[in-house]
């Protein structure tokens, strides 16, 4: 009986295999980029970098047959890297060939726990962008933060204004009733709610315990708890690349070029006509190539490179620029008000396992065969809580999400890069069973900036995140603690014995753990990016002196250029931005075409 039952198995493992290499071989196709041999003398649109907010640019864009649009992005193609759709597998993009790597400057107030006080802020370098790595949960942000930008003179995007593109960007795929007043489903972006473990229900449970509603934050009310929504599907990422580029990939009026870096925009007479960019393996730093457009240059390189490429051409803060004998085409804040999500880990211990399953043989084959299991989950999240820290604010200011496991060192030493004497004095029994809560602030007060180091193209810009500045975001992250705690002390949590571990963290060893001054010293040593970044390209009212484009997303006194992405929010939004950042860009088409038919 045992001989008979091993060979039932060996022979149900045989035929798996082969109908994953059936599937893959003959079933499974991905499409193929377009490969371009020479530039058009003169382009419609020249889209500088294929991220997020480019993907949907070059696609809209392209959609009529006779405008022309080049597409350059300095990274790779996103196409045949299995790493980058499997969504377990998220953290083997950070510090690769798909990972611009940018670290901060420094930092004062926080970051106390990180090596050199720097904090590593990964950024998507190929076509996809960020969207490639992220983890991919989609969240709109708070009507009233559209509402805020209209009232502060982006005219149009309220929050009746941008709710069509949200609409029209995405394809939310639910078990559950959904109010189509508010969800898409015929758009580009598909959507799903993740289903996690046991652990993710006790989330919600214990959420619905302390008064809370259990609803979906990307309806009409933001405030509650829910299960995770997903840019998942059948298992698999789905980046803004895929959902809108693969169908474009081989429009004739659609050239997508990778491996670009541009240098420099190149201006005459007060007006954008082109770049000049290098590629790999075909220019050198003396031998650059040019690209020329009819209508528009936009940038769409994301926070930190749309601000860098604008400073390199002379359009930025004239003292900043004139210290670095670049000459001044336009004197603009280009760089200022850098914002982020600053959270920080609860490391909860309890006395029973909890967590996901180990990935074996079988979850892998599980996964390629039918996109199932812990393979096609995004690193154990499923379930969150937009909550506010006091009853009289106007909206949610903290996001509260489960991770259904304890967090390796492995992964604490490279994202968010804590150092490895902290690492050696303060934890070592990350093993044991348990799970973590992220509390985030959503409204930080504190501000940055992003300056040229150098002259040098290929040089980061230094950026500096400026978190935790503003004491009154010191206060606001530990009352995301609170929050996190109320949550763990109700019975859906009370039941496998949780605690939070009272570990202390190396520098504030010293403090009575739990008290509010602990937690303070805590959030400065262990508040870390949620690679959230926007705001340095600031949008606004023409004649506000903080604003670089207008409600249309032109650059101030400048024709013939845009940004469009993260970098033009005068507030980030609260939540993750990637749904916001493809709003912008879908938005944005629609008023690129309008104004390209006045």
């Amino acid at each position: 009986a045992d001989i008979m039952a091993a060979f039932s198995q060996l022979l149900n493992f045989v035929l798996i295999c082969f109908a994953y290499f059936f599937y893959q071989s003959y079933v499974y196709r991905r499409p193929t980029y377009k490969e371009v041999l020479e530039l058009r003398t003169y382009y419609d649109f020249i889209i500088v970098g294929g991220g997020s907010a480019g993907s949907v640019l070059a696609a809209r864009l392209s959609d009529n047959p006779s405008t022309t649009v080049l597409l350059l992005e300095a990274g790779p193609s996103d196409i045949g890297h299995a790493q980058m759709y499997t969504p377990l597998r998220l953290t083997e993009m950070f510090l690769s060939n798909f990972d611009w790597m940018y670290y901060s400057e420094p930092q004062n107030y926080s970051g106390l726990a990180l090596e050199g006080r720097k904090f590593y802020l990964p950024r998507g370098k190929a076509l996809g962008g960020s969207s490639i790595m992220n983890y991919m949960l989609w969240s709109r942000g708070n009507r009233k933060d559209f509402d805020k930008w209209a009232e502060q003179g982006c005219k149009g995007w309220s929050y009746k204004d941008v709710l069509p593109y949200f609409i029209k960007s995405e394809d939310f795929i639910s078990k559950n009733n959904v109010n189509k007043e508010y969800r898409g489903n015929v758009g580009p972006m598909k959507i799903t709610e993740l289903k996690g473990q046991q652990l993710s229900q006790d989330f919600i449970d214990s959420a619905i315990s302390l008064g809370y509603l259990e609803r979906d934050y990307n309806g009409d009310e933001q405030e509650g708890v829910a299960p995770l929504q997903g840019s998942i599907y059948k298992g698999e990422r789905w980046s803004a690349s895929r959902a809108y580029l693969w169908p474009a990939a081989q429009r004739d009026n659609l050239d997508i070029v990778t491996g670009a870096t541009v240098h420099k925009i190149i201006f005459e007479n007060g007006k954008a006509v082109g770049v000049s960019y290098s590629q790999k393996g075909k220019t050198s730093k003396k031998k650059l190539l040019q690209a020329r457009s009819r209508r528009e240059v936009i940038l769409s390189a994301g926070v930190f490179g749309s601000p860098h490429l604008l400073l390199l051409s002379g359009i930025g803060p004239r003292h900043h620029l004139e210290a670095l004998k670049i000459p001044v085409v336009a004197d603009l804040p280009v760089g200022e008000n850098l914002q982020d999500h600053l959270l920080t880990f609860i490391f909860v211990k309890t006395n029973v396992s909890v967590g996901r399953p180990t990935v074996s043989l079988y979850h892998s084959l599980e996964y390629q065969i039918f996109g199932t299991g812990p393979l096609g989950s995004p690193a154990g999240c499923h379930s969150t809580a937009f909550l506010k820290s006091r009853l009289n604010l106007p909206q949610p200011d903290i996001q509260l999400v489960l991770v259904e496991s304890r967090i390796q060192k492995s992964y604490l030493k490279v994202s968010p890069g804590i150092s490895t004497e902290v690492l050696q004095r303060w934890h070592n029994d990350l093993d044991e069973p348990g799970f973590v809560i992220l509390p985030t602030l959503l409204q930080s007060k504190s501000r940055g900036t992003v300056r040229l180091r150098s002259t040098d193209p290929l040089d980061h810009p230094a950026i500096d995140v400026g978190f935790l500045q503003n004491d009154e975001d010191v206060e606001g992250l530990v009352q995301g603690i609170r929050l996190a705690q109320r949550f763990i002390n109700e019975e859906p949590f009370r039941k496998y014995g949780s605690m939070i571990d009272r570990t202390r963290i190396p520098g504030c060893d010293s403090l009575k753990f739990d008290s509010d001054i602990y937690w303070h010293c805590y959030v400065r040593y262990l508040g870390v990016s949620s690679h959230h970044g926007a705001g340095t390209c600031k949008m606004g009212n023409v004649n506000d002196p903080t604003s670089v484009v207008d409600s249309r997303l032109r650059l101030k006194g400048i024709g013939g250029l845009r940004v469009v992405d993260a970098s033009i929010m005068p507030n980030l939004v609260s939540s993750n931005p990637n749904a916001a950042t493809i709003m912008i860009a879908e938005k944005a088409a629609d008023m690129i075409l309008q104004d390209m038919n006045e």
